[in-house]
């Protein structure tokens, strides 16, 4: 079996970042205020934690390209719910504006990805002639 098959959602470049991702917005809203635990805190990792789920569970309907634009679509929703709360946590000073930066650097990328992904699938749909978009080949590829 070739080295960078990919065998699962785990395999995937997009779900290792989100994931990632995920764990660092965690750790920032750890040091949320008190009062901002159940609120703000949660909504915001809820909403980082829903972008690798719906990769992972676009990558299981990835037979059905409509299900799995769709899924996709849904994991861009949760990025922008993400980017809004980060936003709202720094203008409350619970976050430092390195960190919204740099966490919505990394969420743009892997918007990028999305982005690609959805159009390469749509870009397939049209043209049955067209190649078989890396991400669903089977090839892990760094988009």
């Amino acid at each position: 079996m070739h080295k960078n098959m990919i065998e699962s959602f785990r395999d995937l470049d997009i779900y290792q970042r989100s994931l990632k991702l995920a764990m660092e917005v965690f750790v920032l809203t750890q040091n949320f205020p008190r009062q901002e635990q159940r609120e703000l805190a949660v909504q915001i990792r809820k909403a980082s934690r829903r972008v690798s789920f719906y990769i992972g569970s676009a990558w299981r309907q990835k037979r059905d390209p409509k299900e799995f634009v769709r899924t996709l679509s849904q994991a861009e929703a949760e990025v922008t719910a993400v980017e809004v709360y980060a936003e709202i946590a720094c203008r409350c000073s619970y976050m430092e504006d390195s960190d919204l930066k740099r966490i919505c650097a990394e969420y743009e990328r892997i918007l990028g990805q999305l982005a690609l992904l959805m159009d390469t699938v749509d870009r397939t749909r049209k043209s049955p002639q067209a190649p078989m978009p890396v991400a669903l080949s089977g090839i892990k590829e760094d988009l």
